[in-house]
């Protein structure tokens, strides 16, 4: 079973600290929005022995749970600001 303690957005970065209770392990993970698979990966900032499996179970234990506010935020506020600067670009004949 795994307990999150917390979970912010420090942009870009999600942060998510927790403790897997059958081992008594505390983690905490730092993970990126990944915009072209929809995929939140994880960031250097994290132990590198953490399985990209390990991440996605988290995000998803915490998308079940009061933390999925700040998740859903994260991942279309990064959408949002791609497609308005590729807007701006646009509309500046730059792209």
């Amino acid at each position: 079973m795994i307990l999150i303690n917390n979970c912010e957005d420090r942009n870009p970065l999600l942060f998510i600290s927790g403790e897997h209770l059958e081992s008594n392990e505390k983690f905490n993970l730092y993970l990126l929005y990944d915009e072209k698979t929809l995929k939140w990966k994880k960031d250097l900032g994290t132990n590198p022995k953490i399985t990209e499996a390990f991440c996605e179970a988290v995000v998803e234990i915490a998308k079940n749970s009061p933390h999925n506010k700040t998740i859903k935020e994260m991942e279309t506020r990064d959408m949002e600001i791609g497609n308005f600067v590729k807007y701006t670009l646009e509309e500046n004949n730059e792209l």
